[in-house]
């Protein structure tokens, strides 16, 4: 069994970041036991979280509407490695943001017909068809 430091960074009311910091272990099975003042303070709800690597870090995220179906770090991210900079970076980003909404709106189309011509398909199937490029 290990042990881990968490932190998590909030915002308070006056826009100021806060850092909470508390010890939490990772059990053989590779759970986590969130503390219930961060569970309480995100506002979490039992089931999924976003969960990622960044800078050699666990990420643990809300998962909620707002933030989930938002791509924007991820294109950055991209377009910074691939040399963008600037003007270019921002024309080339607003870009793709465009493309990511028309490609959701079209898997939502085919999704809906899927449903439409009972050709429905197991979520966790769905889910790895749309983030597999992202691994």
């Amino acid at each position: 069994m290990s042990t881990t430091t968490y932190n998590i960074k909030k915002r308070n009311k006056g826009g100021n970041s806060m850092l909470y910091n508390r010890i939490a272990t990772i059990t053989q099975k590779r759970q986590i036991t969130i503390p219930k003042n961060f569970f309480t303070e995100l506002d979490l709800k039992p089931g999924k979280i976003n969960c990622y690597i960044e800078d050699g870090k666990i990420i643990l995220e809300p998962l909620n509407s707002d933030n989930f179906w938002d791509f924007s770090n991820s294109i950055l991210k991209e377009l910074v490695a691939e040399g963008y900079e600037g003007e270019q970076l921002i024309t080339e980003f607003q870009e793709r943001k465009i493309m990511v909404k028309e490609s959701m709106a079209e898997m939502v189309a085919e999704a809906k017909n899927d449903i439409k011509n009972n050709k429905v398909k197991d979520a966790d199937k769905v889910f790895e068809e749309i983030f597999s490029d992202l691994d």
